[in-house]
Protein backbone atom coordinates (compact mmCIF):
# COMPACT_ATOMS: atom_id res chain seq x y z
CA UNK A 1 0.00 0.00 0.00
CA UNK A 2 2.88 2.42 0.73
CA UNK A 3 4.30 1.78 -2.74
CA UNK A 4 0.89 2.52 -4.25
CA UNK A 5 0.55 5.83 -2.43
CA UNK A 6 4.10 6.88 -3.32
CA UNK A 7 3.59 6.02 -7.00
CA UNK A 8 0.27 7.84 -7.07
CA UNK A 9 1.75 10.99 -5.55
CA UNK A 10 4.54 10.93 -8.13
CA UNK A 11 1.99 10.46 -10.88
CA UNK A 12 0.14 13.56 -9.67
CA UNK A 13 3.28 15.62 -10.26
CA UNK A 14 3.87 14.21 -13.75
CA UNK A 15 1.44 16.32 -15.80
CA UNK A 16 -1.65 18.50 -15.94
CA UNK A 17 -4.73 19.10 -18.06
CA UNK A 18 -8.42 18.33 -18.10
CA UNK A 19 -8.15 15.46 -20.66
CA UNK A 20 -6.49 12.12 -20.12
CA UNK A 21 -2.73 12.28 -20.37
CA UNK A 22 -1.22 10.72 -23.47
CA UNK A 23 -0.35 7.43 -21.79
CA UNK A 24 -4.03 6.87 -20.88
CA UNK A 25 -5.43 7.88 -24.29
CA UNK A 26 -6.28 4.25 -25.32
CA UNK A 27 -9.00 4.31 -22.63
CA UNK A 28 -10.82 7.33 -24.13
CA UNK A 29 -13.34 5.25 -26.17
CA UNK A 30 -14.50 3.67 -22.89
CA UNK A 31 -15.23 6.93 -21.07
CA UNK A 32 -18.65 8.52 -20.59
CA UNK A 33 -20.57 5.26 -20.86
CA UNK A 34 -21.96 2.58 -18.61
CA UNK A 35 -21.03 -0.86 -19.89
CA UNK A 36 -23.57 -3.54 -19.01
CA UNK A 37 -23.17 -7.26 -19.61
CA UNK A 38 -22.20 -10.56 -18.11
CA UNK A 39 -20.59 -13.95 -18.67
CA UNK A 40 -20.51 -15.89 -21.93
CA UNK A 41 -19.56 -19.50 -22.56
CA UNK A 42 -20.79 -22.86 -21.37
CA UNK A 43 -23.26 -22.68 -18.45
CA UNK A 44 -22.50 -19.01 -17.60
CA UNK A 45 -23.78 -17.46 -14.36
CA UNK A 46 -26.93 -15.38 -14.86
CA UNK A 47 -25.32 -12.28 -13.42
CA UNK A 48 -25.49 -8.67 -14.57
CA UNK A 49 -22.20 -6.75 -14.31
CA UNK A 50 -21.63 -3.05 -14.96
CA UNK A 51 -18.38 -1.26 -15.77
CA UNK A 52 -17.56 2.43 -15.75
CA UNK A 53 -14.36 4.21 -16.72
CA UNK A 54 -13.85 7.73 -15.39
CA UNK A 55 -11.18 10.37 -15.76
CA UNK A 56 -9.61 11.14 -12.36
CA UNK A 57 -7.06 13.50 -10.87
CA UNK A 58 -7.31 16.04 -13.71
CA UNK A 59 -6.70 13.37 -16.34
CA UNK A 60 -3.57 11.96 -14.71
CA UNK A 61 -5.28 8.75 -13.66
CA UNK A 62 -8.18 6.54 -14.68
CA UNK A 63 -10.78 5.13 -12.29
CA UNK A 64 -12.27 1.79 -13.40
CA UNK A 65 -15.38 0.63 -11.49
CA UNK A 66 -16.84 -2.87 -11.65
CA UNK A 67 -20.09 -3.84 -9.90
CA UNK A 68 -22.23 -6.98 -9.70
CA UNK A 69 -25.20 -6.03 -7.45
CA UNK A 70 -26.67 -9.54 -7.57
CA UNK A 71 -23.76 -10.89 -5.51
CA UNK A 72 -22.95 -7.63 -3.67
CA UNK A 73 -19.57 -7.22 -5.35
CA UNK A 74 -17.82 -3.90 -6.04
CA UNK A 75 -14.26 -3.28 -7.18
CA UNK A 76 -12.35 -0.10 -7.89
CA UNK A 77 -9.18 0.02 -9.99
CA UNK A 78 -6.84 2.99 -10.40
CA UNK A 79 -4.62 3.13 -13.50
CA UNK A 80 -1.86 5.72 -13.77
CA UNK A 81 1.43 6.40 -15.60
CA UNK A 82 4.74 5.49 -14.01
CA UNK A 83 7.06 8.49 -13.63
CA UNK A 84 9.99 8.47 -16.05
CA UNK A 85 8.16 6.84 -18.94
CA UNK A 86 7.72 3.37 -17.46
CA UNK A 87 4.68 1.17 -18.03
CA UNK A 88 1.21 2.09 -16.82
CA UNK A 89 0.45 0.58 -13.43
CA UNK A 90 -2.79 -0.39 -11.72
CA UNK A 91 -3.98 -1.09 -8.18
CA UNK A 92 -7.36 -2.64 -7.46
CA UNK A 93 -9.38 -3.14 -4.28
CA UNK A 94 -12.77 -4.77 -3.79
CA UNK A 95 -15.37 -4.84 -1.02
CA UNK A 96 -14.36 -8.40 -0.08
CA UNK A 97 -10.82 -7.42 0.80
CA UNK A 98 -9.22 -8.46 -2.49
CA UNK A 99 -6.08 -6.61 -3.58
CA UNK A 100 -4.55 -6.79 -7.06
CA UNK A 101 -1.73 -4.83 -8.68
CA UNK A 102 0.37 -4.90 -11.81
CA UNK A 103 1.06 -3.24 -15.14
CA UNK A 104 -1.03 -2.26 -18.17
CA UNK A 105 0.03 -2.79 -21.78
CA UNK A 106 -1.46 -2.61 -25.29
CA UNK A 107 -1.67 -6.05 -26.87
CA UNK A 108 -3.34 -7.33 -30.04
CA UNK A 109 -5.68 -4.37 -30.34
CA UNK A 110 -6.70 -4.60 -26.69
CA UNK A 111 -5.75 -3.24 -23.28
CA UNK A 112 -4.21 -5.88 -21.02
CA UNK A 113 -3.93 -5.72 -17.24
CA UNK A 114 -1.15 -8.09 -16.19
CA UNK A 115 -0.95 -8.54 -12.42
CA UNK A 116 -1.01 -10.63 -9.31
CA UNK A 117 -2.97 -11.01 -6.11
CA UNK A 118 -1.95 -12.49 -2.75
CA UNK A 119 -2.65 -16.20 -2.34
CA UNK A 120 -1.87 -18.86 0.21
CA UNK A 121 1.78 -19.83 -0.18
CA UNK A 122 2.63 -17.08 -2.66
CA UNK A 123 0.78 -15.06 -5.24
CA UNK A 124 -1.71 -15.70 -8.03
CA UNK A 125 -0.82 -14.27 -11.45
CA UNK A 126 -3.50 -13.26 -13.94
CA UNK A 127 -4.15 -11.16 -17.00
CA UNK A 128 -7.35 -9.46 -18.10
CA UNK A 129 -7.67 -8.19 -21.68
CA UNK A 130 -10.24 -5.53 -22.61
CA UNK A 131 -11.03 -5.49 -26.33
CA UNK A 132 -13.61 -3.55 -28.36
CA UNK A 133 -15.05 -5.54 -31.27
CA UNK A 134 -16.10 -3.89 -34.59
CA UNK A 135 -19.74 -3.89 -33.46
CA UNK A 136 -18.93 -1.78 -30.39
CA UNK A 137 -19.18 -4.53 -27.75
CA UNK A 138 -16.48 -4.69 -25.08
CA UNK A 139 -15.02 -8.10 -24.22
CA UNK A 140 -13.13 -8.87 -21.01
CA UNK A 141 -11.02 -12.02 -21.38
CA UNK A 142 -9.59 -13.33 -18.11
CA UNK A 143 -6.67 -15.78 -17.92
CA UNK A 144 -4.69 -17.20 -15.01
CA UNK A 145 -1.11 -18.44 -14.90
CA UNK A 146 -0.60 -22.13 -14.22
CA UNK A 147 3.05 -23.19 -14.30
CA UNK A 148 4.56 -21.99 -17.56
CA UNK A 149 1.31 -21.35 -19.44
CA UNK A 150 -1.77 -19.13 -19.43
CA UNK A 151 -5.12 -20.87 -18.92
CA UNK A 152 -8.34 -19.31 -20.22
CA UNK A 153 -10.74 -18.34 -17.46
CA UNK A 154 -13.96 -16.45 -18.08
CA UNK A 155 -15.20 -14.34 -20.97
CA UNK A 156 -17.50 -11.40 -20.29
CA UNK A 157 -19.18 -9.18 -22.88
CA UNK A 158 -20.54 -5.67 -22.36
CA UNK A 159 -22.63 -3.22 -24.39
CA UNK A 160 -22.41 0.53 -23.79
CA UNK A 161 -25.07 3.02 -22.79
CA UNK A 162 -24.18 6.70 -22.96
CA UNK A 163 -24.28 8.35 -19.54
CA UNK A 164 -26.38 11.56 -19.38
CA UNK A 165 -24.86 14.77 -17.99
CA UNK A 166 -25.29 15.24 -14.26
CA UNK A 167 -27.93 17.94 -14.81
CA UNK A 168 -29.90 16.09 -17.50
CA UNK A 169 -33.54 15.25 -16.94
CA UNK A 170 -34.32 11.55 -16.67
CA UNK A 171 -36.27 10.40 -19.70
CA UNK A 172 -39.34 8.20 -19.21
CA UNK A 173 -38.92 4.50 -19.86
CA UNK A 174 -40.04 3.28 -23.28
CA UNK A 175 -41.45 0.01 -24.55
CA UNK A 176 -39.49 -2.26 -26.87
CA UNK A 177 -40.04 -5.64 -28.50
CA UNK A 178 -37.47 -8.11 -29.67
CA UNK A 179 -38.37 -10.97 -31.95
CA UNK A 180 -36.41 -14.22 -31.80
CA UNK A 181 -36.16 -17.19 -34.13
CA UNK A 182 -34.01 -20.33 -33.90
CA UNK A 183 -30.83 -20.11 -35.95
CA UNK A 184 -31.19 -23.86 -36.57
CA UNK A 185 -34.80 -24.48 -37.72
CA UNK A 186 -34.45 -28.22 -37.12
CA UNK A 187 -34.44 -27.46 -33.40
CA UNK A 188 -38.25 -27.12 -33.66
CA UNK A 189 -38.89 -30.22 -35.78
CA UNK A 190 -36.19 -32.66 -34.65
CA UNK A 191 -35.73 -31.34 -31.12
CA UNK A 192 -32.91 -29.37 -29.49
CA UNK A 193 -29.39 -30.64 -28.93
CA UNK A 194 -28.32 -30.96 -25.26
CA UNK A 195 -26.49 -27.62 -25.52
CA UNK A 196 -29.49 -25.91 -27.11
CA UNK A 197 -31.81 -27.32 -24.45
CA UNK A 198 -29.56 -26.01 -21.68
CA UNK A 199 -29.22 -22.57 -23.25
CA UNK A 200 -32.97 -22.23 -23.88
CA UNK A 201 -33.49 -23.07 -20.20
CA UNK A 202 -31.10 -20.24 -19.27
CA UNK A 203 -33.01 -17.96 -21.66
CA UNK A 204 -36.28 -18.78 -19.86
CA UNK A 205 -34.70 -18.16 -16.44
CA UNK A 206 -33.32 -14.83 -17.68
CA UNK A 207 -36.82 -13.72 -18.76
CA UNK A 208 -38.37 -14.97 -15.52
CA UNK A 209 -35.99 -12.82 -13.50
CA UNK A 210 -36.64 -9.72 -15.61
CA UNK A 211 -40.40 -10.31 -15.38
CA UNK A 212 -40.17 -10.46 -11.58
CA UNK A 213 -38.21 -7.17 -11.66
CA UNK A 214 -40.95 -5.48 -13.72
CA UNK A 215 -38.76 -5.08 -16.83
CA UNK A 216 -40.35 -7.72 -19.07
CA UNK A 217 -44.07 -7.15 -19.67
CA UNK A 218 -44.82 -10.13 -21.90
CA UNK A 219 -42.90 -13.03 -23.43
CA UNK A 220 -44.10 -15.95 -25.52
CA UNK A 221 -43.82 -17.84 -28.78
CA UNK A 222 -45.91 -19.13 -31.64
CA UNK A 223 -46.68 -22.85 -31.44
CA UNK A 224 -46.08 -23.74 -35.09
CA UNK A 225 -42.85 -25.57 -35.93
CA UNK A 226 -42.21 -24.40 -39.51
CA UNK A 227 -39.57 -21.74 -40.32
CA UNK A 228 -42.08 -18.91 -39.71
CA UNK A 229 -42.21 -19.71 -35.98
CA UNK A 230 -41.01 -16.89 -33.70
CA UNK A 231 -41.04 -15.63 -30.15
CA UNK A 232 -41.41 -12.12 -28.76
CA UNK A 233 -40.30 -10.30 -25.64
CA UNK A 234 -41.95 -6.97 -24.77
CA UNK A 235 -40.07 -4.97 -22.17
CA UNK A 236 -39.21 -1.49 -20.93
CA UNK A 237 -35.93 0.41 -21.11
CA UNK A 238 -34.75 4.01 -20.89
CA UNK A 239 -33.20 4.08 -24.37
CA UNK A 240 -32.63 2.03 -27.50
CA UNK A 241 -29.03 1.45 -26.39
CA UNK A 242 -30.20 0.02 -23.07
CA UNK A 243 -32.83 -2.09 -24.84
CA UNK A 244 -30.27 -3.52 -27.25
CA UNK A 245 -27.91 -4.29 -24.39
CA UNK A 246 -30.66 -6.24 -22.63
CA UNK A 247 -31.49 -8.18 -25.79
CA UNK A 248 -27.83 -9.11 -26.31
CA UNK A 249 -27.62 -10.37 -22.70
CA UNK A 250 -30.33 -12.93 -23.40
CA UNK A 251 -28.32 -16.18 -23.05
CA UNK A 252 -29.87 -17.73 -26.18
CA UNK A 253 -29.09 -14.62 -28.25
CA UNK A 254 -25.57 -14.29 -26.85
CA UNK A 255 -24.87 -17.97 -27.61
CA UNK A 256 -26.27 -17.76 -31.14
CA UNK A 257 -29.09 -20.26 -30.54
CA UNK A 258 -31.62 -17.53 -31.41
CA UNK A 259 -31.23 -14.64 -33.80
CA UNK A 260 -32.93 -11.48 -32.57
CA UNK A 261 -34.28 -8.23 -33.97
CA UNK A 262 -35.19 -5.19 -31.88
CA UNK A 263 -38.16 -2.85 -32.48
CA UNK A 264 -39.52 0.23 -30.68
CA UNK A 265 -43.00 -0.73 -29.50
CA UNK A 266 -46.16 1.00 -28.33
CA UNK A 267 -48.17 -0.98 -25.79
CA UNK A 268 -51.76 0.25 -26.20
CA UNK A 269 -54.12 -2.25 -24.53
CA UNK A 270 -53.48 -4.97 -21.96
CA UNK A 271 -56.16 -7.44 -20.92
CA UNK A 272 -56.39 -9.36 -17.66
CA UNK A 273 -56.13 -12.95 -18.86
CA UNK A 274 -54.64 -16.13 -17.37
CA UNK A 275 -51.20 -16.95 -18.71
CA UNK A 276 -50.53 -20.32 -20.34
CA UNK A 277 -47.41 -22.42 -19.88
CA UNK A 278 -46.24 -21.87 -23.45
CA UNK A 279 -45.92 -25.58 -24.13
Amino acid sequence: MRMFLAALLLALAAGAGADLVEELAPFEPLLGRQWTGGYLGEDPPDLEITLRFEEALDGRALRYLREAPGVDFRAETWIYPTPGGGPLRFHSLDNRGGLREGTVELSGGGIRLLGSSPAEGGERRFRSTLRLDPGGALDDIFERREGDRWVRGHLQRFVARELPPDDAEVEPRMDFLYRIQPTRPEMLTEGPTPDEERIVGEHFGFLQRLTAEGVVLLAGRTLNTDPSSFGIVIFRAESEEEARALMMRDPAVAAGVFRAELFPYGLALVGDLPVGDGE
